[in-house]
Formats: structure tokens, C-alpha cells, sequence
């Protein structure tokens, strides 16, 4: 990871998504358009592009209803790792915490009510 610092990224995942949040247009927006802002990142690599699907993915076990698109996509994501890359960009201590909070969200998005309308002006 070139450009970003584990913690960081996540960190900066999660205050777009509030900054978003806090423009009263609703979570379903919010999500979308972080998902919109953190493209170019999800690009730089693949660890940049699990950490962000990873923030969005803590973000959304917070929300009473999840777009089915967005759940899909979160799990094809965090089930790609590559722990070969992940362990030459990051320290040890971040590669246990990373895998302990993919974990975390892969058995919780098996709990979250799904929403089936994908316009993210409805919420």
C-alpha cells in the first residue's frame, strides 16, 4: 500500500461515510456514494480494495436494511484474500486484526435484513 496506512484507510472509509451521512439524504445515499468516492482506492491494489470493502462492510452491519447488491458484493470482496500480499503490505499485528474483523463481518452479514430496491434515494 503505497499511498494509504492500514488504520488510516479504514479511518477515512468510515468519515466519508459520516460526513455523507450527516448531508440528511439517508444511509442507503451514504453508502453508495462512499462505495462512488473510494473507486480510484478499491484500485491501487488488492489490499486497498479489501480494506475499503471491509470499512463499508462494519458500516453497513449498523443499517436496518442492506441493498442485496451491496451484501453480494462485500462477501465476493472480503473472500479474496490474498494473504502473500497482505503480509507484505501490512505488519503482522494489522494482518491478525484485518482477518479478525473479515471474520467478524462475514458471520454477521449472514444476520442483516436484506432490501431488494436499489434506488439510494429511498432512504
Amino acid at each position: 500500500m503505497e499511498d494509504w496506512e492500514y488504520s488510516e484507510l479504514l479511518e477515512a472509509v468510515r468519515e466519508i461515510y459520516d460526513n455523507l451521512l450527516n448531508e440528511d439524504r439517508g444511509y442507503k445515499y451514504a453508502i453508495a456514494r462512499t462505495f462512488y468516492e473510494f473507486e480510484t482506492v478499491c484500485n491501487e491494489g488488492k489490499t486497498e480494495n479489501l480494506l475499503v470493502h471491509l470499512a463499508i462492510g462494519e458500516i453497513i452491519l449498523t443499517h436496518p436494511k442492506v441493498f442485496v447488491g451491496v451484501v453480494d458484493t462485500i462477501k465476493k470482496e472480503l473472500a479474496s484474500i490474498d494473504m502473500k500480499e497482505l503480509e507484505k503490505e501490512l505488519s503482522s499485528e494489522d494482518v491478525d486484526n484485518l482477518l479478525t474483523r473479515i471474520n467478524h463481518v462475514n458471520n454477521k452479514l449472514n444476520n442483516v435484513l436484506l432490501d431488494y430496491d436499489p434506488d439510494a434515494a429511498n432512504y
